[in-house]
């Protein structure tokens, strides 16, 4: 089982560098065909230094960084005011199907819920089967909203009350 904290702006590199391989992992053959063909780890590492990583959880094994779950206030500006968002959660390979993932979702939602937001939305690919169980069995729903983003692959918006 891997140990929970909140981020600190030290993780900059590391989770940049995780960023990084959860963007091929989650949307590679959509940015090796010009969705965004020039993400580079330098501008993820940049992503968190830019935030000082605030608002993300990290998931550590032997001091190393093997997932995270970002979040804070809905990016979306049509959503009620107290509406959070789970902006990424990513946990590599190796260490997934153990409960962490999950973990690490529900402490950003706690965080949430302290922070007084009473809804979290999420996004995912409307070809990643996996991600959208997970999404449902933690109580997320389909909210039958979605946009394109490559041919015939959508990204979904799942809902939850908190």
């Amino acid at each position: 089982m891997i140990s929970l904290r909140l981020a600190n702006k030290n993780d900059a590199a590391e989770l940049g560098n995780l960023y990084y391989l959860y963007c091929q992992d989650m949307y590679g053959d959509y940015l090796n065909q010009g969705v965004n063909n020039t993400l580079t780890v330098e501008d993820c590492i940049n992503k968190f230094k830019e935030t000082k990583c605030t608002d993300v959880i990290v998931g550590t094994f032997d001091n190393k960084i093997v997932g995270f779950c970002s979040f804070g206030k809905c990016k979306d500006k049509e959503a009620m005011p107290n509406t959070g968002e789970i902006y990424q959660l990513y946990v590599m390979d190796d260490y997934r199907l153990k409960g962490d993932g999950r973990r690490m979702l529900h402490e950003a939602i706690r965080i949430l819920t302290r922070e007084e937001y009473d809804s979290v939305v999420t996004k995912c690919l409307s070809t990643q089967k996996g991600v959208i169980r997970f999404y449902e069995n933690v109580g997320f729903k389909d909210t039958f909203d979605e946009y394109p983003l490559h041919d015939d692959v959508n990204i979904k918006v799942f809902f939850k009350f908190i």
